[in-house]
This record gives C-alpha cells, sequence and structure tokens, in this order.
C-alpha cells in the first residue's frame, strides 16, 4: 500500500527521479485513479501524482478498515410520550424560522411546550442548529424538541453546548476532565442538575490545577442548584488569586442569606445603621461613617470607587448594605419597620442616597417584592426601573400606565421592563401615549413591542384595530410601517397559539 509519505516524497525530490506506483495503491481506489490517470494526454507525472495524493487524502479520512465493534454505542433514544404539534402549527414554525424572527420563535417554542406537545422530528435539527448559535433562544427550544431533540443534542460537538442551558441531568463523565472546556462546563452544569454535591466534589478535588477560565466557567455552574452545602467550596474560590474567581464567589456567597459572608455583612451593617426607638413617633436613623479594613477587603468590598465623583465612605456604605440580607433590616433590630417605613427613614440622611441604592440592588439581587413595591412607590419608577420586572403584571400596569399619562414619550423607555405578554391594559396605555405623535418621536423598535408583547387573548383583536387605526391617521409616515407591523405580529400571534388550543 502506497502511503502518505511515500506520496510527499515523491512530491519532494520530483516525479522526474521518483514516480508513483499505482499498484500499490489501496485497492478501494486503486482503479479510479488508473482511469483518471490514463486519461491524461500525454502523460503527466506531476499530475498522476495530485490525483493519487487526493484519492488518498478522502481514503484516509473515510475508507479505513472498520473496527472492531465499539462498546460505547450511545443509548437510543428515549421514547417521548408528548404528541407532535399539529400541522398549522408546524407550518407557522417553519414561517418563522424561515423567517428569521427570534422573538417570535422564542414564544412559539414556549407555547408549544406550555401546551405538552412537542416539534416534529423533521424540525428538530433546524432548531437545534438555530439555538446553537443564539444562546438565548436555547432553552426555549430545547424544551419544544423533547426528549429526542434533547438526545439528538448530545449526538453531535456543536449541539452538546445546549445541554447547559436546558433541563439535562446527568452524572459527570468519568474523563470529563479530558474534554473541551466548553463540553466540561456543560457536562458540569448537567451534573448540578444530576448530583450538586457530587458534582461539587469532583470538581473541588482537583481545583488547584483548574486553569483561571475553567475555574471561572466552572464556579458559574454553582447557580444551578445552590445550597448551603456549597459554602465551603465558595469561600475557597473567594480566597482566589484571580478577582474574576473571587467575584463569582461572592456572588454566589449573597445568595445565601445564612452564609458566613452574609452575616459578617449584616453586622457590619447593624453596626453603621442604628435605630433609636422612641416612646412616640417613629424610631430614629443614625448612619455612622465606615472605615476600610482587611476584613471587608477579604469580604469583597472594593477599595476604591470605579466612578469618580463617589466619595470613599459613601461607596464602602452602599457595598455593604447592597451584600447585606434584606431580611436583615425587618428583624427586631430595626424595631419591626416595614420597607416603606425604613424607606422614610432615610430622607434628610446624610447617606440616605447609599442605603436606597443599596437596597435597591439588593431587592434585584434577591428578587423581593415586598421591598420591590416599596422601592418603586418611594424613588419612582424611573430611578426604580430595574425593578419593575419584579412586581406582579396588574400592579406593573398601573405604575407604567400612570407615567405614561404624565409624561408619555419618557415613559416609553419603561416599556424595557415589563416582560410579555402585556396585560390589555398596558397595551392601550402605550397606544394612547402613541396617539400624540409616533411620527416625532418613537422609535420603530418601540413600536413593535407593541405587537410582540400584548397578550394574544380575547383582547388582542382590539389592539391590532387600534394598531391600524394610528396607522391610518399617521399614513406616509416613518411610523406608519411599525404600526402595520405592530398589527400583523398580534394577528400572526394569536393564530400561531390557537393553533395549540
Amino acid at each position: 500500500m502506497t502511503s502518505w509519505d511515500d506520496l510527499v516524497a515523491a512530491a519532494t525530490v520530483g516525479t522526474a527521479r521518483r514516480q508513483v506506483d499505482l499498484a500499490t495503491l489501496p485497492a478501494g481506489i486503486a482503479r479510479p485513479v488508473r482511469q483518471l490517470v490514463d486519461a491524461h494526454q500525454p502523460a503527466d507525472p506531476a499530475g498522476t501524482l495530485l490525483d493519487a495524493a487526493a484519492f488518498l487524502t478522502a481514503y484516509r479520512r473515510a475508507g479505513q478498515p472498520l473496527a472492531a465493534p465499539s462498546t460505547n454505542r450511545p443509548q437510543p433514544s428515549p421514547h417521548d410520550l408528548r404528541p407532535t404539534a399539529s400541522s398549522l402549527v408546524t407550518a407557522a414554525l417553519v414561517g418563522v424560522l424561515g423567517g428569521g424572527d427570534s422573538v417570535l420563535l422564542q414564544e412559539l417554542a414556549t407555547a408549544i411546550t406550555a401546551a405538552g406537545q412537542r416539534v416534529p422530528e423533521a424540525q428538530i435539527p433546524s432548531l437545534l442548529d438555530r439555538a446553537a448559535g443564539h444562546g438565548d433562544l436555547a432553552k426555549a427550544l430545547l424544551g419544544a424538541v423533547g426528549e429526542r431533540g434533547r438526545w439528538l443534542a448530545g449526538q453531535r460537538p456543536q449541539w452538546r453546548k445546549l445541554r447547559a442551558y436546558g433541563d439535562t441531568a446527568a452524572p459527570l463523565p468519568a474523563d470529563w476532565r479530558l474534554a473541551d472546556p466548553l463540553s466540561r462546563r456543560d457536562d458540569f452544569a448537567a451534573a448540578r442538575r444530576y448530583d450538586p454535591d457530587a458534582a461539587r466534589e469532583a470538581l473541588m478535588a482537583d481545583w488547584d490545577d483548574e486553569s483561571l477560565p475553567d475555574r471561572r466557567d466552572l464556579l458559574a455552574a454553582f447557580a444551578d442548584q445552590l445550597t448551603p452545602a456549597d459554602e465551603p467550596a465558595l469561600n475557597l474560590a473567594a480566597t482566589d488569586r484571580r478577582r474574576e474567581v473571587r467575584e463569582i464567589a461572592w456572588e454566589l456567597l449573597r445568595r445565601l442569606p445564612d452564609s458566613g459572608r452574609s452575616q459578617r455583612m449584616a453586622e457590619r451593617a447593624r453596626t453603621l445603621v442604628i435605630f433609636e426607638k422612641r416612646l412616640l413617633g417613629r424610631p430614629k436613623m443614625l448612619v455612622l461613617t465606615p472605615s476600610y479594613d482587611a476584613g471587608m477587603r477579604a469580604d469583597g468590598i472594593a477599595e476604591k470607587p470605579g466612578r469618580q465623583g463617589e466619595g470613599l465612605s459613601a461607596f464602602w456604605l452602599r457595598q455593604i448594605i447592597t451584600a447585606t440580607p434584606l431580611k436583615t433590616w425587618t428583624a427586631d433590630v430595626t424595631a419591626g419597620l416595614t420597607p416603606a417605613e425604613l424607606l422614610a427613614l432615610t430622607d434628610n440622611q446624610p447617606f440616605g442616597g447609599e442605603l436606597r441604592t443599596g437596597w435597591t440592588e439588593a431587592a434585584q439581587l434577591e428578587q423581593n417584592l415586598e421591598w420591590a413595591t416599596a422601592l418603586v412607590a418611594a424613588l419612582g419608577p424611573y430611578r426604580a426601573q430595574p425593578l419593575l420586572t419584579i412586581l406582579p403584571p396588574q400592579a406593573r400596569t398601573r405604575v407604567v400606565a400612570q407615567a405614561l399619562r404624565e409624561d408619555g414619550q419618557r415613559a416609553l423607555s419603561l416599556l424595557s421592563g415589563c416582560p410579555r405578554p402585556w396585560p390589555s391594559a398596558l397595551s392601550e396605555a402605550v397606544l394612547e401615549a402613541l396617539a400624540e405623535d409616533p411620527k416625532s418621536y418613537v422609535p420603530t423598535a418601540t413600536i413593535e413591542l407593541v405587537g410582540y408583547r400584548a397578550a394574544a387573548d380575547d383582547s388582542s383583536p382590539r389592539i391590532a384595530e387600534l394598531l391600524r387605526q394610528l396607522a391610518d391617521r399617521f399614513a406616509d409616515s416613518r411610523a406608519e410601517p411599525a404600526l402595520r407591523r405592530a398589527a400583523h405580529l398580534i394577528d400572526l400571534r394569536r393564530q400561531m397559539l390557537e393553533g395549540l388550543r
């Protein structure tokens, strides 16, 4: 058999000095190479060499002899008992896939899963390809492809990473440390869902040997199934020599309100924010000036602010308040005050702004409804905008609708904090603001939000009709196409979802 080295040697010294012996080529390619070479008139030794090299390259890649049957054959795909979506829904899915509309694709995939259905097998590869290129779609699409799609995702390297976005739970493979970094992260994320304690112990056993990127990525996977049992491992990571790793550990420890770090932050907060009870009237709040020490540095309190104009004491206090569990403030130490009462005490305080900012960031971290409600009421929707997503839909609608009535142009910026689907009252409030003059100041993307986020229920035909009336009113303006597209999106979404009922 002519080896690759023989061809390289002939190419190196030249075909005038060393000829290629076609008779020694593998039997599977010798005949077609001979037929190709005989077609060269006159003879072309250099062409013969290139032909042989091309055929041998393909043979080496695909024509190798079969080895003994592998003992590591993949398990067959599990049976999925969910029915496939109807032909109407499938047609809509194919159309959305072809159109590239990620928002509609995500919503349709989520609706298919919520309806207890799955996509037909023929659509699974296309959905996995789209999910692999758009991480924000991965979770929704993995739900729609079902058990068979999740099994298929594990069979190709470019799809394996999707397991980290779904609900896949599996033990760590024995050779997981030898895999590429992306596969290792995905395997570890799946293992955290399967057995968080075993996954943690496997990682920490060789923690010192992990590279910085791997430490960072693997530690971030602790967020899934985080429990107090993870605290010792996080404490170790919080002493890492690289700040990127320490910051992840500190953030995870903040999610454990009973962790040592959270308790130390709470103790610092108690010594800095003091409440004096009074016989009559509300308690008095005293805020002391913090000083920086080694313990604060060890717990992740930065020493110098990253933005200009912020004083050191204010910077340290804000970090401490943010890192303090919110339950600290409603305990007996504050005389049992509610969040609204605590916020009222910050008026005219030297560090009142830092307290309010710290509580806002803490409420966002903990997704605390009571604090979010009080902060939005006290600070207003603009300063507390990140907390709007925590509010129940009806409460959020009241706040944003009121802002739209007061200043429609400015309040449109609040819509990013209103997740879909919008209640009809919110859609109508937005349309009232648009009716002022959408062509003058409202971006096209803002108008289309109405179509993407309006609830696809019995109220949607009315919302779509109002949009068309606005489009007629502002005909020939740059807003007209966006208004008509928003109406079309509402109709399309309603039709898609009706097919799942």
